[in-house]
C-alpha cells in the first residue's frame, strides 16, 4: 500500500509540472528569456525532507521526465543537471540547523548557478554562443529563481520552510 506521504508528493508533482507547462517565460531582452523550474524548487523543498542519496534518485527521474517533456532533442540534459543539484541539495538537509539564511541563500544561489551553467552551455549552440553569455544567462536565472523561491518559502510553504 502506497503511503499517503507518498502520493500527496505525487499529486503536488503532477500539478507543478501542469503548472510548468502553462506557467510563461519572462523575456529580458531580445536573447535572454528566463524560464521558471518549479521542478527545481520542489526538488530544493524535497532537500529538507530526504537524504542525499534519494535527493540523486529523485533529481535524475525529476530531470529525465523533464527531457521528456520539454526537450526531446536533448535527452539528459535535464537528467544530468538536476541530479547535480540533487547531490549539492543534499548538503541543505545536513546543515539545515546549523547554516544561517545567509549561507543557505549563497549556497542555493551556487546550486542554481552550476545547475543552469550545465544546461545554459548544452542547450545552445556551443560554436556560436560564447562562455560570457552562458555565464551572462546562468547568473540571471539563478537570481530570478532564487527570488521565486523566496516568494514559494514566504508565501506557500507554511510548516516546513526552506528559509526561516
Amino acid at each position: 500500500m502506497i503511503d499517503i506521504r507518498i502520493l500527496r508528493q505525487i499529486y503536488i508533482l503532477l500539478f507543478l509540472i501542469i503548472a510548468q507547462l502553462y506557467i510563461p517565460s519572462y523575456v529580458i531582452s531580445r536573447d535572454i528569456m528566463l524560464f521558471p523550474d518549479l521542478v527545481l524548487i520542489y526538488l530544493v523543498y524535497l532537500s529538507l525532507l530526504y537524504e542525499r542519496y534519494y535527493l540523486i534518485i529523485i533529481g535524475f527521474v525529476l530531470g529525465l521526465f523533464q527531457d521528456f517533456v520539454s526537450q526531446s532533442n536533448l535527452i539528459g540534459l535535464f537528467a544530468f543537471s538536476k541530479t547535480i543539484a540533487g547531490f549539492m541539495l543534499g548538503l541543505l538537509s545536513k546543515y539545515d540547523r546549523v547554516w544561517n539564511n545567509k549561507i543557505k541563500l549563497g549556497y542555493l544561489f551556487l546550486t542554481f548557478q552550476i545547475h543552469y551553467i550545465f544546461a545554459c552551455y548544452m542547450m545552445f549552440d556551443r560554436s556560436i554562443t560564447s562562455l560570457a553569455f552562458t555565464f551572462k544567462s546562468s547568473i540571471l536565472e539563478s537570481i530570478f529563481m532564487l527570488i521565486l523561491l523566496l516568494v514559494v518559502n514566504r508565501f506557500i510553504l507554511i510548516d516546513n520552510k526552506i528559509i526561516k
